[in-house]
C-alpha cells in the first residue's frame, strides 16, 4: 500500500463535540477560511451529516489521527 500526500490548505480545524440521537459523539471538522467559524456555522456542516444532531462544545485543535475528520466546503 504506497502513502499519499493531499494538497495543503489553511484553514481552522475544530474539535467537535455533538449530541446525535442520544449519543455523543467527537469528530473534527476543518473549515478551509482563516477566521474562526461560528457556532451556527459549525452547526450547519454537522447537520449536513448528523442530521438534528445539537453542537455541544467546540474549539480549535490540533490534529488527531484518531479521531474521524471532516472537511467542510
Amino acid at each position: 500500500m504506497a502513502a499519499t500526500t493531499l494538497p495543503r490548505k489553511n484553514g481552522q480545524l475544530l474539535s467537535v463535540i455533538l449530541l446525535f440521537r442520544g449519543k455523543h459523539y467527537q469528530i473534527q471538522l476543518f473549515f478551509p477560511t482563516l477566521k474562526i467559524p461560528t457556532k451556527q456555522e459549525v452547526t450547519a456542516a454537522v447537520q449536513k451529516v448528523y442530521p438534528n444532531a445539537r453542537v455541544t462544545y467546540y474549539s480549535l485543535s490540533n490534529v488527531d489521527p484518531s479521531q474521524p475528520m471532516l472537511r467542510v466546503d
